[in-house]
């Protein structure tokens, strides 16, 4: 459609515009998205973390009074939590992450399956950014913690299950467990407020940059309708223009209705209506009474083919008839099927040929009863035509005549003369 408008080239430019924003906002939707939805993965999981490790040190002190394996086996299974996430963390960190381990990490760190791809992207791509590697830093010192408390746990487990185990050395393990778990508590609450920080930041920014791309949308949208819609007021302007300054008269017929949906100027002075009177009659209002549907054979032709046209009379107001020359073609108008029919005035030509009609009608009495011969000679004397005198004069009927040559008539001493008259 931009290519038939004058301004193609600018409307191609502001539609390019548009698209490029709306693909902008789209996207920006999807990463804010894709980041909310992280964030709160990891401060759901930092929850699991959390629970987790206080869960491993309270079975972890549990264990150091009881002494049953079975309290160590729950210890191990909870601080695998942490454990994993660590892996995760790690491995999104190098270079080149193995997927496989962080996926494998961020699911013994009871995360959901479903979170694991967010949580890696936002990672990834976003931890370099303040709040994100400042959070990245907290859990590394928390990891940190949970390796100090990995480290106590296995000294408990060997000197509860050594020969001896020495009561004090125990409860000294306990206590030191007990300071580490006091040095995570906090790092925990700032892991989880940072992050909540972080995304509530990037939620005012991507709405604000939305924001505006959806301002700059509508502007955009108001530019393109308002530049298309004086486009196309100008192309039917220049429509109305065009048709009715034409010679002939334009009528524009509904396929299906049959009835008038345009005129132009020429087809209401042909008819003795104006262009409004003529919109919304009949299509068979247009024609004499006594010819019936013979015009429906020029005004119905098949889409796609060529024009039909023909001759008919048209009925003017005054009740009048005007034989006109009628070419139509199908068209379409406002997306639905119709008709455009030109037709040409003939009532000029057709008087100029009944008038030549009348004169040759005359001529040919004239000729037919002249007492005078007239004869129609080729240059090399061969008779093309006699008027009907010759029998008289020659005594020979004209059909006997002609076809042969003058020359052979005309006495020998008078031939070089009509020869070179010749």
């Amino acid at each position: 459609m931009f290519r038939r408008l004058p301004i193609a080239g600018e409307l191609q430019v502001i539609v390019g515009v548009f698209v490029a924003i709306v693909i902008c906002v789209f996207s920006l939707g999807a990463l804010r998205s894709r980041i909310l939805s992280g964030t709160r993965a990891y401060v759901g999981g930092e929850g699991l973390w959390s629970k987790a490790e206080k869960r491993a040190v309270l079975i972890l002190t549990r264990y150091a009074a009881s002494h049953a394996e079975s309290d160590y086996q729950q210890y191990l299974a909870e601080i695998a939590v942490p454990a994993g996430d660590k892996q995760a963390r790690l491995q999104l960190q190098s270079s080149s992450p193995d997927m496989k381990l962080v996926r494998q990490g961020f699911v013994q760190g009871r995360n959901n399956t479903e979170d694991v791809d967010s949580m890696s992207a936002l990672f990834r791509h976003f931890g370099r950014v303040d709040y994100m590697a400042r959070a990245i830093t907290v859990w590394t010192r928390g990891d940190q913690y949970i390796d100090q408390l990995r480290s106590l746990a296995e000294d408990l487990h060997r000197e509860v299950n050594s020969t001896r185990p020495d009561a004090q050395k125990i409860q000294k393990l306990t206590d030191q467990v007990a300071e580490v778990d006091a040095h995570v508590t906090p790092l925990e609450d700032e892991f989880s407020s940072t992050l909540s920080e972080g995304a509530r930041w990037i939620d005012r920014v991507l709405s604000l940059v939305s924001l505006i791309a959806s301002g700059l949308l509508l502007m955009l949208g108001i530019a393109v309708s308002s530049a298309v819609l004086n486009q196309i007021r100008d192309s039917e302007e220049k429509y109305h223009n065009l048709i009715n300054t034409a010679n002939d008269a334009i009528l524009v017929i509904d396929a299906k209705r049959r009835v008038v949906l345009e005129a132009n100027t020429k087809a209401g002075e042909m008819l003795g209506y104006s262009g409004e009177q003529l919109v919304g009659k009949l299509e068979s209002q247009l024609y004499p009474a006594q010819d019936g549907a013979r015009p429906r054979q020029f005004l119905t032709p098949h889409r796609g083919g060529s024009a039909l046209s023909g001759e008919l009379k048209l009925r003017r107001a005054d009740g009048a008839s005007v034989p006109v020359e009628v070419s139509a073609s199908a068209a379409e108008l406002g997306g639905k099927p119709a008709v455009l029919g030109i037709f040409r005035d003939i009532r000029d030509r057709l008087d100029a040929a009944a008038i030549l009609r009348r004169s040759e009608e005359r001529f040919s009495y004239l000729i037919q009863n002249l007492s005078d011969v007239i004869t129609v000679v080729a240059v090399d004397g061969t008779m093309l035509y006699h008027s009907p005198s010759i029998e008289r004069v020659a005594g020979s009927p004209t059909s006997e005549l002609l076809g042969k040559s003058l020359l052979s008539f005309v006495h020998s001493e008078d031939e070089p003369a009509v020869r070179a008259a010749l």
